[in-house]
Protein backbone atom coordinates (compact mmCIF):
# COMPACT_ATOMS: atom_id res chain seq x y z
CA UNK A 1 0.00 0.00 0.00
CA UNK A 2 1.56 3.63 -1.19
CA UNK A 3 -0.56 5.97 1.00
CA UNK A 4 1.35 8.87 -0.74
CA UNK A 5 0.80 7.75 -4.43
CA UNK A 6 -1.96 9.60 -5.30
CA UNK A 7 -2.54 12.14 -8.42
CA UNK A 8 -5.38 15.08 -7.83
CA UNK A 9 -7.70 15.64 -10.61
CA UNK A 10 -8.60 19.44 -9.76
CA UNK A 11 -7.52 22.38 -7.47
CA UNK A 12 -6.23 21.93 -4.30
CA UNK A 13 -8.77 24.01 -1.71
CA UNK A 14 -6.91 24.65 1.57
CA UNK A 15 -9.47 23.55 4.75
CA UNK A 16 -7.47 24.06 8.12
CA UNK A 17 -4.00 24.20 9.46
CA UNK A 18 -2.58 23.70 12.77
CA UNK A 19 0.18 22.95 14.71
CA UNK A 20 0.72 19.87 16.68
CA UNK A 21 3.44 19.24 19.55
CA UNK A 22 3.65 15.98 21.90
CA UNK A 23 5.73 15.39 24.68
CA UNK A 24 6.31 12.03 26.56
CA UNK A 25 2.97 11.80 28.54
CA UNK A 26 0.87 12.68 26.04
CA UNK A 27 -1.32 9.98 24.02
CA UNK A 28 -2.66 9.78 20.22
CA UNK A 29 -5.90 8.39 18.99
CA UNK A 30 -6.58 6.49 15.80
CA UNK A 31 -8.50 8.11 13.83
CA UNK A 32 -9.39 9.83 10.61
CA UNK A 33 -9.41 13.31 9.44
CA UNK A 34 -11.87 13.34 7.42
CA UNK A 35 -13.72 10.55 6.13
CA UNK A 36 -15.05 12.17 2.51
CA UNK A 37 -13.40 11.38 -1.03
CA UNK A 38 -11.19 14.06 -2.03
CA UNK A 39 -9.43 14.56 1.37
CA UNK A 40 -5.63 15.28 1.58
CA UNK A 41 -3.41 15.65 4.65
CA UNK A 42 -0.31 16.75 4.90
CA UNK A 43 2.30 16.69 7.92
CA UNK A 44 5.29 18.25 8.46
CA UNK A 45 7.77 17.67 10.77
CA UNK A 46 9.02 21.10 12.37
CA UNK A 47 11.43 19.93 15.12
CA UNK A 48 14.84 21.14 14.97
CA UNK A 49 16.57 17.32 14.55
CA UNK A 50 15.15 13.71 15.80
CA UNK A 51 16.77 10.53 16.57
CA UNK A 52 15.84 7.52 15.73
CA UNK A 53 15.40 5.83 19.25
CA UNK A 54 12.89 9.37 20.44
CA UNK A 55 10.14 7.14 19.09
CA UNK A 56 7.22 9.85 18.47
CA UNK A 57 6.26 7.91 14.69
CA UNK A 58 3.42 8.58 12.86
CA UNK A 59 1.27 5.42 12.60
CA UNK A 60 -0.76 4.41 9.94
CA UNK A 61 -2.89 1.52 9.31
CA UNK A 62 -3.88 -0.44 6.53
CA UNK A 63 -7.65 -1.12 6.72
CA UNK A 64 -9.15 -2.71 3.85
CA UNK A 65 -12.45 -2.14 4.49
CA UNK A 66 -12.76 0.59 7.13
CA UNK A 67 -16.45 1.39 5.36
CA UNK A 68 -17.57 -0.77 8.01
CA UNK A 69 -17.38 1.61 10.69
CA UNK A 70 -18.70 4.47 8.50
CA UNK A 71 -17.02 7.92 10.20
CA UNK A 72 -14.88 6.24 12.57
CA UNK A 73 -12.38 9.28 13.32
CA UNK A 74 -15.69 10.78 14.70
CA UNK A 75 -16.33 8.00 16.96
CA UNK A 76 -13.01 7.19 18.18
CA UNK A 77 -13.09 11.09 18.94
CA UNK A 78 -16.19 11.22 20.99
CA UNK A 79 -15.94 7.86 22.82
CA UNK A 80 -19.23 8.36 24.15
CA UNK A 81 -21.15 7.89 21.25
CA UNK A 82 -20.12 4.26 20.06
CA UNK A 83 -21.30 1.52 21.84
CA UNK A 84 -18.75 -0.59 24.08
CA UNK A 85 -19.03 -3.87 22.13
CA UNK A 86 -18.65 -2.18 18.71
CA UNK A 87 -15.65 0.25 19.97
CA UNK A 88 -13.77 -3.16 21.16
CA UNK A 89 -14.85 -4.67 17.96
CA UNK A 90 -13.64 -1.58 15.53
CA UNK A 91 -10.23 -1.70 18.15
CA UNK A 92 -9.58 -5.23 17.30
CA UNK A 93 -10.25 -4.90 13.41
CA UNK A 94 -7.97 -2.13 13.35
CA UNK A 95 -5.24 -3.94 15.70
CA UNK A 96 -5.21 -6.87 13.65
CA UNK A 97 -4.64 -5.30 10.29
CA UNK A 98 -1.39 -4.03 9.24
CA UNK A 99 0.58 -0.82 10.39
CA UNK A 100 3.26 1.45 8.92
CA UNK A 101 5.04 3.48 11.22
CA UNK A 102 6.75 6.73 9.74
CA UNK A 103 9.59 8.49 12.04
CA UNK A 104 9.08 12.02 12.29
CA UNK A 105 12.40 12.95 10.84
CA UNK A 106 13.44 16.54 11.07
CA UNK A 107 11.91 18.88 7.96
CA UNK A 108 10.07 15.67 6.70
CA UNK A 109 6.60 15.84 4.81
CA UNK A 110 3.61 13.13 4.70
CA UNK A 111 1.35 13.21 2.74
CA UNK A 112 -1.71 11.18 2.59
CA UNK A 113 -5.38 10.54 2.06
CA UNK A 114 -7.56 12.08 5.01
CA UNK A 115 -9.44 8.83 5.04
CA UNK A 116 -6.63 7.02 6.17
CA UNK A 117 -6.85 5.81 9.90
CA UNK A 118 -3.69 6.66 11.72
CA UNK A 119 -2.40 8.02 14.91
CA UNK A 120 0.65 9.92 16.38
CA UNK A 121 3.13 8.34 19.09
CA UNK A 122 4.44 10.51 21.79
CA UNK A 123 8.37 10.95 22.10
CA UNK A 124 10.18 8.35 24.56
CA UNK A 125 12.56 10.58 25.62
CA UNK A 126 11.84 12.76 28.08
CA UNK A 127 14.05 15.97 26.36
CA UNK A 128 12.29 15.51 23.35
CA UNK A 129 9.71 17.80 21.60
CA UNK A 130 7.60 16.19 18.81
CA UNK A 131 6.55 19.40 16.88
CA UNK A 132 4.61 19.01 13.47
CA UNK A 133 2.24 21.29 11.52
CA UNK A 134 -0.89 19.51 9.66
CA UNK A 135 -2.72 20.59 7.03
CA UNK A 136 -6.00 20.02 5.85
CA UNK A 137 -6.77 20.13 1.87
CA UNK A 138 -9.36 18.80 0.02
CA UNK A 139 -9.14 18.25 -4.29
CA UNK A 140 -12.07 20.18 -5.72
CA UNK A 141 -12.67 17.68 -8.15
CA UNK A 142 -14.78 14.99 -5.81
Amino acid sequence: MDHAAFLTKGEIRFLRGYTNYYVQTDQGYIHQDESGVGGISAVWYCHPDWHLNWGGELVVYDVQDKDMFEDAGKYLYEKNIMRDEDRQGFYDHVMSSPMHAVTPVANRLVIFDSNVLHAARPPQSSDALRLSTALKLADTHY
